[in-house]
């Protein structure tokens, strides 16, 4: 039997897609049935984002309400909640995280990054977002997965 102190090394390929220097991940989570989903990586956040397929943006700025795909957040939006095999186990409301600030349903899903690192996960449905401060009129991902301590990625490696 192996030892249980032997840590296992796992590269996790970048994407083709980058923002501003940022590098992102492809990330399969159920939901989002978007193919070639990319992702942030936040080694400071517990919790993982992702943007609901009607993710609206409030008035901020010089822009109205509108989708959260338009100008200022222009997110990816991709996550179908009826896709998800659990209902929601709850909700989160004006949660700043990754310079937006959020409200939404939180649901039970898988996450895979790449081809064997899978895990079940509470995935946070961005819904509605109020405030974009680090991202203001710039390209947004499809999501912000939170890698920080005490993240269910992390603790599911520890």
């Amino acid at each position: 039997m192996p030892s249980p102190f032997v840590v296992v090394e796992k590269t996790i390929a970048l994407s083709f897609f980058t923002q501003n220097g940022l590098p992102s991940i492809d990330a399969n989570i159920t939901g989002n049935n978007v193919n070639d989903a990319y992702y942030l990586l936040d080694f400071s956040e517990t919790h993982t984002i992702v943007w609901a397929l009607d993710c609206e943006h409030t008035g901020f700025g010089n822009y109205a309400s509108d989708s959260c795909h338009t100008a200022p957040t222009l997110l990816e939006v991709g996550f179908d909640t009826s896709l998800t095999k659990d209902p929601e186990v709850g909700t989160f409301f004006k949660m700043p995280y990754g310079g937006y600030v959020v409200s939404g349903h939180i649901y039970e899903t898988d996450i895979c990054v790449g081809d064997v690192n899978c895990k079940i996960i509470e995935v946070y449905s961005g819904e509605d977002i109020s405030n974009d401060n680090w991202h203001f009129n710039e390209a947004g991902h499809y999501g912000i997965i939170g890698m920080g301590p005490y993240s269910y990625i992390w603790e599911s490696y520890i």
